[in-house]
């Protein structure tokens, strides 16, 4: 081997990757060698034909004098003893078994580029003066012979330097990897490391501590590993370290930022993400390459590889770190690290199937932040979109079972920085709009139910509301030892009919029904369901299996489609019927029918629905209940509403004959009309659009011959008519 060393090093100013090294005789008491390789990849060039693809030279290559532009570029004292060297492409996981130096302990190696070079020093070239006139066909290929230098060139500059350590210095890095496997993760000593190299300069401090730990025989190694670096690469490194202390980063240090095994930062469609780095390097002047990796999740957690390209932002040599479109989570001033910790902890508790209440950013007309209510299920989701996701079914690193079980944290210890590096989002189901969609971790809530609805809120008698209440807490408290059938698996769901006209409460007595029991409230209509059998059976069943799967209250609206009694002639009414009271049969969860044509409903179900519940038109009573609890909702700010007027003519609004559902639309035009004009919210804005109702209900009451909805429910044998109501219905 070579015999030779570099003891000075006069760095470009332009990149690390492009540092003139000048080279000096080797001393006796050094155990590393510094080898200069030409690379020449331009074979196809005329003038480059000839020139080897690869020679390794003991000094700086450069031209000399009276070389011409067909000229190698090469150094004066070739190298005899690097033949092991030649074919190695040096980033290739490869063990250099330097055979012929074994008191070498690592080699250096300096790679040039012949084409780079020649373009560099072009414009130093001198045309040569013929004595004769030449053919042009005969100039044209002797042209670049006639261009020649007066005087030696500069020493090339390096594109890269390698350090290649023997296979005894790898050993020894080995052993300190042994000693220290969590600090030195993902190390692969015998590798070929790139300068600056940042593996080594990121381990500094422990090399120097663990080399005392060392056998003598390999301690030797390591200490002249890290004399090298302290003489030739330690300046560099500071430099570096100076300018990150003062959160500034310059092209040249760019990639000393990133340390392997520690977090970094990006945004990821506008939310933090953050990956564990494993390795950096330059692409070019203005692009860096990072490998690095972070947690996944498809129902388990995963490592997932990821590669990220990273552009310089603009022409300015010097940024501001946190500028940087990645960068490592040290180096960020705010509370950043707090949040991914804090988005961490939400994700792990929705690891497993949790019903969650998600804030969304969007606002409806009211101003008010979206509170919508999502499933969280990624088992469930597996198995709905199974094919798609057949791919994804195996992982070699996942979270252990006993840890992806337990209720405590996974162990900094063993999995450092777990909550920091999971995903941004999370599959959830919508009850809203029955869509899976990806939830924003950070909106996650837990759910606060709300039980006074049902006993504050909803308008309906109170021996009514027990019966429910009843009915519903004994269900949930599991089988009891009365059977309602002889058959194991029939008749133990709770199936409930709530019939009456639209807007006197059935609705909400379901909703308030899920909030009592803490269950999620699946909602679904006939349009949801189809209309030939075929098409119910297979919706209501996937309804039904949801359902059982979340232990969901089930509310089927308008269900008079699949409740109407069946005709001799209809065959096709027949089979919905027949299939719609078959699966109920065997259903076993808390199950809610609503209907407003209760008129028209097939025996069958008589003897199925365990409680009829009947909601009689809203008399003036009720209805100003239900004008205050919408006031109470709204609440008393007297900079937004002129609430002391609205309450003292409440007996006023009560007077109209609005159904609940009416006067909540009531209500919130009354709120948009008054933003609208930029006013409180008064009593003019509400009356104003209670007559915008009256007038389509008198427009609907003269098109049926005088008659109001329930006298023309009754006429047409759709549901029964109250007709008797208290006296003060008719005052003013």
């Amino acid at each position: 081997m070579a015999s030779s060393m570099e003891d000075s090093a006069q760095p470009s100013p332009r990149s690390p990757m492009h540092e003139q090294v000048t080279m000096s005789e080797k001393d006796p008491m050094t155990s590393y060698a510094i080898v200069h390789r030409v690379q020449c990849n331009e074979s196809d060039h005329p003038n480059h034909e000839g020139h080897e693809a690869k020679m390794d030279f003991l000094d700086v290559p450069r031209l000399y004098a009276d070389a011409n532009q067909t000229s190698s570029l090469k150094g004066t004292k070739p190298s005899k003893g690097t033949e092991s060297l030649k074919d190695a492409n040096p980033l290739d996981n490869n063990e250099w078994y330097l055979e012929d130096n074994r008191d070498t302990h690592f080699v250096i190696l300096n790679i040039y580029d012949c084409g780079q070079y020649h373009r560099e020093i072009t414009d130093q070239f001198v045309p040569l003066s013929l004595p004769f006139d030449v053919d042009g066909r005969v100039l044209d290929q002797i042209k670049p012979y006639l261009y020649v230098l007066k005087k030696d060139a500069r020493e090339a500059i390096r594109k890269s330097q390698i350090l290649i350590p023997s296979p005894e210095l790898s050993r020894a890095l080995n052993s300190i990897e042994a000693f220290h496997p969590l600090e030195m993760s993902d190390w692969s000593a015998g590798k070929s490391l790139a300068y600056p190299y940042p593996q080594l300069r990121h381990y500094k401090d422990l090399l120097e501590k663990t080399a005392k730990e060392l056998m003598p025989e390999v301690r030797s190694y390591v200490t002249t590993l890290r004399s090298y670096l302290e003489t030739d690469v330690s300046d560099e490194w500071n430099e570096a370290d100076h300018m990150f202390e003062k959160g500034l980063v310059s092209k040249q240090h760019w990639t000393k930022l990133f340390r392997r095994n520690e977090p970094s930062v990006t945004l990821l469609d506008g939310e933090p993400r953050a990956f564990i780095c494993k390795d950096s390097y330059y692409v070019s002047d203005d692009k860096l390459h990072l490998k690095c990796w972070s947690w996944e999740f498809d129902g388990h957690f995963f490592r997932q590889d990821f590669s990220v390209d990273i552009d310089w932002p603009d022409d300015s040599e010097v940024r501001r770190i946190t500028d940087l479109s990645h960068y490592p989570l040290r180096f960020d001033t705010s509370d950043l690290a707090d949040r991914l910790h804090n988005r961490g902890v939400t994700f792990w508790s929705c690891r497993q199937r949790k019903y969650i209440n998600y804030s969304s950013s969007s606002q409806d007309l009211s101003g008010q932040a979206a509170q919508l209510r999502y499933m969280v299920d990624a088992n469930t989701y597996k198995l709905l979109h199974l094919p798609e996701l057949e791919a994804e079914s195996s992982h070699s690193t996942r979270l252990d079972e006993s840890t992806m079980h337990s209720e405590k944290q996974p162990d900094a210890t063993r999995y450092p920085y777990f909550n920091l590096l999971l995903p941004p989002k999370i599959k959830g189901f919508g009850f809203h709009d029955k869509k899976w969609r990806d939830l924003l971790v950070r909106c996650i809530e837990d759910i606060h139910w709300n039980k006074t609805v049902f006993t504050d809120n909803l308008v309906l008698d109170e021996g009514k509301k027990e019966l429910i209440q009843a009915l519903v807490s004994v269900h949930l408290e599991g089988p009891t030892k009365t059977k309602a059938d002889f058959l194991t698996g029939k008749g133990e769901g709770l199936l409930i009919l709530l019939h009456g006209g639209p807007g006197t409460g059935k609705t909400l007595t379901a909703e308030s029904v899920a909030e009592l029991a803490e269950r999620p409230l699946y909602r679904v209509t006939s349009g949801n369901i189809g209309t030939t059998p075929e098409e119910v059976e297979k919706h209501l069943e996937s309804v039904l299996f949801i359902g059982t799967t979340w232990n969901c209250v089930i509310i089927l609206d308008e269900a008079e489609v699949f409740l109407e009694e069946r005709a001799k002639l209809d065959l096709q009414r027949n089979s919905l019927v027949s299939v719609f009271l078959r699966v109920l049969e065997y259903y076993d969860g808390i199950l809610i029918l609503t209907s407003n044509r209760i008129g028209t409903i097939d025996e069958a179900f008589k003897s199925r629905v365990q409680l009829f519940i009947h909601y009689p038109t809203l008399d003036r009573e009720n209805r100003l209940r239900i004008w205050e609890n919408f006031l109470a909702l709204i609440g008393d700010d007297s900079d937004t509403s002129k609430f002391s007027e609205i309450r003292q003519r409440l007996h006023s609004l009560a007077n109209n004959k609005l159904n609940g559902r009416q006067i909540r639309n009531a209500m919130n035009t009354a709120q948009k009309l008054a933003k609208f004009k930029n006013e409180p919210l008064g009593y003019r804005h509400l009356n104003h659009a209670i007559q915008n109702v009256l007038e389509f209900d008198k427009y609907i009451t003269n098109l049926h011959d005088g008659q109001t909805d329930e006298e023309y429910a009754e006429t047409h044998g759709i549901r029964y008519n109250n007709k008797k109501r208290k006296a003060e219905d008719d005052l003013d």
